[in-house]
């Protein structure tokens, strides 16, 4: 008679290839891909052995192992697992129940030991055990085998202990005597804790517990008896609970400590020596800031005693006035990145550079503070020479330049009498080379007093658009000698600012002169005055050249002293190179940013950006706070902009604050520079196409890499606000800059980690009722923002995470009721627990605020620790509802099978349609498990999505598990629901990929067989069944059938989707 052998494995193509492996030898094999279809089939057929792997869709095969153990009909039927999980998941398969596990191999490989094991479990079923009369025999041999192995284990070079389930010793080698200091007969039956000092035995006795409890494998731990030092390594042995027994091997590493402490020793005196020969000081403190380095150095910079090993925090603080360790606080440790704090400082009569850097240990925590200080006081001192000689020549030479050039201009004038033509020529190159000597003069005059910061800025209202357009018609003549077309774009209306016109006409004179300088004749100069439309509270100008460009590594240089950048044919132009220098001083002293962007080839474009009032608004803490953040790391942040200007001003604005930034016009490209840059801030300001900006947040949101970078998003007045994601923090267009910067440092602040206190919202019209909350809730280590009508916490909302909301019902406007309707309606704000604050205590009120989405109703006036418990209470039971589907957030196997049965129940028609992702799996084994999650988090968002905006309430999506999901609707639905899932899939989740893989089509790598292949872009199967033609009766037989669509559905190349077997395409 054939063996019948049930195949349970999720893989198609693996089963069948075992079935074909199979037949041929004379087994009976039958199929089944998820654990619900093969409990069934076991009932059904009654298997002789079963071949599972244990990882399977809807129940799985440790779960199915354990049901099949509990029914009677099968407690005894061999199940075989065969997996490609490691050894652990073998031994967890055992303890659910399996006879015994294989490694997943190609099926050659697999097949003979496959064979010989089903041979073997078909044997053993059909052989009885051996008569009795045997036993003594093996038990003879059995005593025999005891003997060899404790010889063996006495002559280890390890101490050897064997300890039962009750904790006493039953056997000890010679070398465990040894170590302990016991001798043999005193050790056998006591208690293994009782060998080790009093304060070790708690540890110990626990880490036994582990190991006999098959908690963990093993467990190594170091404890100190008499003058020893011993490595103690605990591993299980035994078979059941009752058996369970722990051998454990001791080992003497006094020598290798002795030899460890030896090295560390040296390597400290290596390590002391060099910071002692230092030139620069050198000082670290430990995490309490008290110091424990300073070398030489550092004691003469700071006048301390050479016998001194510390410095007092008074006389840093008073003396020095000088106290950098607390400029580290709350820094975060950022693998790969290097965080330091750079300044000047004055200390007695020597100008300091102050380099401060936080020390982390292995695991990112902050454990001190080093700092290394420079003394350049020689140096500053040449400099202050040097400015001086400049400053000294500069008015020396000027006065004969003024003679010289006024009796130029006297003779070319003829007042002394007729020149010819060629002495006027002559003449006219005299005075020429004159006046360039005077730009000179000024340039290095102007230099030395910003950097002594004594230029006078005269700040007025004055025209932009009068001064460059002054500044540009004077120009017109030199552009027209070399044939270039200098054109000039001007706002619509008239633009005042405060500035000073002289200095800023300067400015404009530096960057067109540059600008015909490197421009080839036949070439274009463009000048435009801008306002920003994102944030009209700036104004731009910018001068655009079609020279040869800047490379990137010279973009910065080129405003620094002294500066020049080479022409085309690699020669240098004319000029000193201090103009641009100037010019970033000029604008730096107005309050704006100069800035330049280009590349290689494609000519020059430099911008800058003064505020349109005066700056005083701006709030100083908010701006301390965010500068504070800034200045422990150079920052990198995105711009997403479809609109160049506003581009402009967001760069300035980030550029001013010290960022550095990024520019993109679209999200294809704004994703390829976020995989390849990793900014650590987006600002999204692309309201032209909503749709492509939500995809891109999402995108940002489900990927590992990126899901913790903030997102700021601009939207417009017209956009339903509440339908943002919550993934970002959104403000309204036109920009408040105030509002911007808090918002910046919001989000910063949250990547810093700074505080990860749950956020609640206190709305309430009465401000004593918000402050008792505030301090109640505050003192229970909550963050408290408070709003005082139901507008003000609307807006809060839109730009704020929150945890909990505290809401009163009688509110100014919006009433309670209504705002918990807005709320839950809205797919950021629905799942945020509401908790009702009223002095109705009526049973009608509480009824209504309930129904209008509240999670909780406490009457006023109540207790703050009630208020405090009942508010811990729902944040655990929310926390432990959203960790019941972690990946997704969606209804689990459970529910779905509710929701198919109250249809079933109620004879109502619907469609059924099982999704399942393709290629997630190569995807996974290439980009990693994390960025697989997100894919399949970004599908549940789609799914969801799909359903709000082209569905209807009474739609049903559900996670099943892995990759597999359900969306239960009306048939007349499905096409429309199906085809555009599998749209927005097409198009949403190639962006997961890195640019070459997505250009390819393919990624490469082997398959579960070993064999290397290409693996097309994950698509989408879509299989449908309706009970409209096919009449459905139960969960399971819905399941068999949708997974047999699913099936024809996966063999379609790419996305698919079948409807009662037929594929449906948008045609």
């Amino acid at each position: 008679m054939q063996a019948r052998i049930l195949i349970i494995d999720r893989d198609q193509l693996v089963s069948q290839q075992l079935k074909d492996a199979l037949q041929p030898l004379g087994y009976d094999v039958t199929l089944a891909y998820d654990g619900m279809e093969g409990l069934e089939l076991t009932r059904r057929i009654r298997p002789d052995i079963i071949l599972m792997d244990p990882v399977l869709p809807k129940i799985d095969g440790n779960r199915l192992c354990r049901y099949l153990r509990e029914d009677p009909d099968f407690s005894k039927l061999p199940i075989l697992t065969l997996s490609e999980l490691p050894e652990d998941a073998f031994e967890e398969a055992l303890r659910a129940g399996a006879t015994a596990s294989l490694k997943k191999e190609t099926v050659p490989q697999l097949l003979p030991k496959l064979k010989r094991m089903i041979d073997q479990l078909t044997v053993t079923m059909s052989n009885p055990s051996p008569a009795p009369a045997s036993r003594k025999d093996v038990l003879t041999e059995l005593l025999n085998e005891r003997e060899r192995l404790r010889e063996i284990i006495r002559i280890l070079p390890e101490g050897t202990l064997e300890v039962d389930s009750n904790h006493r010793i039953i056997y000890a080698n010679a070398l465990a005597c040894n170590l302990l200091g016991r001798r043999e007969a005193t050790i056998i039956g006591i208690h293994f804790s009782d060998l080790f000092p009093p304060e070790s035995r708690a540890q110990l006795a626990a880490i036994l517990n582990r190991i006999l409890n098959r908690e963990t494998s093993s467990v190594t731990e170091h404890i100190h008896v008499f003058d020893r030092s011993i490595r103690l390594t605990f591993l299980p042995i035994g078979g059941a609970k009752a058996d369970s027994r722990s051998v454990i091997f001791l080992e003497d590493i006094k020598d290798d400590t002795a030899q460890i402490e030896r090295l560390v020793e040296i390597e400290r005196k290596k390590m002391k020596g060099m910071v002692e020969s230092m030139v620069d000081g050198v000082l670290m403190t430990d995490e309490n800031d008290e110091i424990v380095v300073i070398n030489h150095a550092a004691k003469i910079i700071l006048r301390v005693s050479r016998k001194s090993d510390t410095i007092s925090k008074k006389y840093f603080q008073e003396t020095l006035g000088f106290y950098p360790f607390r400029l580290t606080k709350g820094m975060v440790h950022k693998p790969g990145s290097q965080v330091t704090i750079k300044e000047q400082i004055k200390i007695f009569n020597k100008t300091l550079d102050s380099v401060v850097s936080p020390v982390f240990d292995s695991e990112g925590r902050q454990t001190g503070t080093v700092v290394v200080l420079r003394d350049i006081s020689d140096q500053k001192q040449q400099e202050e020479k040097r400015n001086e000689f400049l400053s000294v020549i500069s008015h020396e030479l000027r006065t004969p330049l003024a003679s010289i050039g006024g009796s130029l201009d006297l003779v070319l004038k003829n007042v002394v009498g007729s020149i010819n033509e060629k002495q006027r020529r002559y003449l006219e190159l005299a005075r020429d080379s004159c006046q360039k000597l005077n730009v000179v003069i000024d340039d290095l005059l102007d230099l030395t007093k910003f950097e002594k910061g004594k230029m006078e800025i005269r700040m007025e209202p004055i025209s932009l658009l009068k001064l460059v357009k002054e500044a540009t018609d004077k120009f017109q003549a030199s552009a027209i000698e070399k044939q270039i077309q200098l054109k000039f774009t001007k706002p619509d209306q008239e633009v005042s600012i405060y500035g000073d016109y002289n200095r800023l006409i300067q400015v404009m004179n530096n960057l067109l002169s540059n600008a015909i300088k490197f421009t080839p004749e036949g070439g274009e100069i463009e000048v435009e005055i801008f306002i920003p439309r994102v944030a009209p509270s700036h104004i731009g100008v910018s001068v655009r050249d079609t020279g040869p460009g800047i490379p990137a590594d010279l973009i910065e240089r080129v405003f620094d002293k002294f500066e020049q950048v080479r022409n085309s044919d690699n020669r240098k132009v004319g000029g000193t190179g201090l103009g641009l220098a100037i010019s970033r001083s000029i604008i730096d002293a107005h309050k704006g940013k100069i800035w330049l962007e280009s590349k290689a080839g494609h000519g020059a474009k430099f911008i800058f950006l003064l505020p349109l009032e005066k700056r005083a608004s701006l709030a100083p803490e908010i701006y301390a706070e965010l500068s504070k953040t800034i200045s422990k790391e150079e920052i990198s942040a995105l711009v997403l902009s479809v609109d160049e200007n506003s581009s402009y001003m967001l760069k300035g604005m980030l550029l001013e604050r010290g960022f550095k930034v990024l520019l993109s016009d679209n999200p294809k490209e704004a994703l390829a520079i976020v995989q390849q840059e990793h900014p650590q801030l987006i600002i999204l300001d692309y309201d032209s196409e909503p749709s492509a900006r939500t995809q891109m947040i999402e995108i940002l949101a489900h990927d590992p890499e990126t899901s913790k970078v903030p997102i700021i998003n601009f939207y417009r007045s017209s956009e339903n606000d509440l339908n943002l994601l919550p993934y970002a923090i959104h403000l309204q267009k036109p920009i408040d800059m105030e509002q911007l910067l808090q918002a910046l440092s919001h989000a910063l602040s949250r990547t810093q980690g700074t505080d990860e206190r749950k956020k609640i919202l206190v709305v309430d019209d009465d401000p004593n009722l918000r402050m008792i909350c505030r301090e109640a809730l505050e003192y229970q280590k909550y963050r408290v923002v408070e709003a005082a009508d139901g507008a003000q916490a609307l807006d809060i909302l839109k730009q704020t995470p929150l945890d909990l909301i505290l809401l009163d019902i009688m509110l100014p406007g919006i009433d309670g009721f209504q705002i918990a309707q807005i709320i839950r309606s809205h797919i950021s704000t629905s799942t945020i627990p509401i908790i009702f604050l009223t002095a109705k205590g009526e049973t009608e009120d509480k009824v209504r605020a309930l129904k209008s989405g509240g999670t909780d109703y406490l009457v006023k006036p109540f207790d703050s620790m009630e208020l405090g418990a009942r508010i811990e209470t729902i944040l655990e039971r929310s926390e432990k509802e959203l960790a019941t589907s972690p990946t997704t957030r969606l209804p689990g196997t459970t529910t779905i099978e509710k929701e198919i049965n109250r249809l079933l129940s109620r004879g109502e028609t619907f469609a059924l349609c099982y999704i399942d992702l393709d290629n997630l799996k190569a995807y996974n084994d290439a980009y990693g498990y994390a960025k697989a999650d997100g894919v399949v988090k970004q599908t549940g968002d789609i799914l969801r999505e799909t359903v709000i905006k082209l569905g209807e309430p009474s739609d049903f999506v559900g996670h099943i598990a892995g990759d597999d999901f359900v969306l239960i609707t009306r048939p007349e639905r499905t096409d429309r629901l199906c085809l555009n899932i599998m749209e927005r899939f097409d198009h949403i989740i190639p962006f997961f990929y890195k640019q070459e893989d997505r250009d390819r089509g393919y990624i490469e790598g082997p398959d579960r067989y070993g064999v290397f292949r290409q693996f097309p872009i994950m698509s989408i199967s879509i299989a449908c069944l309706t009970n409209e033609s096919v009449q459905l009766t139960d969960h399971v037989q819905i399941a068999t059938l949708a997974a047999e669509y699913k099936r024809i559905a996966k063999a379609i190349p790419g996305s698919s989707y079948i409807r009662n077997g037929q594929k449906v395409t948008t045609s």
